[in-house]
């Protein structure tokens, strides 16, 4: 994913609505979704899973009067370990938060919300996919026009991420 950031945003919401201005409302947020967001909202997601099962300093919760000598020790070992290795990755994921945030906002701004909406309800297909081949080529047996496994995997994935596009948009 290129870098992003809240003026590039703002960019791409205004070239959205020029889109509209010319081709319409559906192909300006086709753009502006299944191109521009959509790539964010996927990042965010793998950042999440990376760090899906760390602990916050929050959601531990250890008796400092039970502690002995080798439960303090395993404590300070374990945010050790966690601000060594995953630090990193959980500034990404505040990041990716704080940006996904504001790319709801700016298309809140530019579009009716009851456009985004009813774009939503019609299940689009998302960006450009570029697909891992699952199989080689010649195992996969398919005439033009029919639907492979990748074809499949893609539209999959593309319900489940227009659901979550759609719980942003309540």
């Amino acid at each position: 994913m290129e870098s992003l950031d809240y003026l590039q945003i703002r960019a791409y919401c205004k070239e959205a609505q020029e889109i509209a201005d010319e081709y319409g409302v559906e192909d300006a947020l086709s753009y502006l979704i299944g191109e521009k967001f959509s790539p964010l909202l996927s990042a965010l997601k793998k950042a999440e899973a990376k760090v899906k099962y760390l602990y916050s300093q929050d959601d531990i919760h250890w008796d400092d009067n039970s502690l002995n000598e080798g439960d303090v020790v395993l404590r300070t070992d374990y945010s050790m370990a966690i601000a060594a290795h995953y630090q990193k990755s959980l500034e990404t994921l505040k990041d990716l938060k704080h940006l996904r945030d504001d790319f709801v906002g700016e298309m809140k701004e530019a579009f009716e919300i009851s456009d985004i909406k009813g774009f939503l309800e019609s299940y689009p297909s998302l960006g450009s996919k570029t697909p891992q081949q699952a199989y080689p080529d010649d195992l996969i047996d398919s005439a033009p026009g029919e639907m492979v496994v990748e074809d499949i995997f893609s539209e999959i994935d593309d319900l489940f991420m227009v659901e979550e596009f759609k719980k942003l948009f309540q």
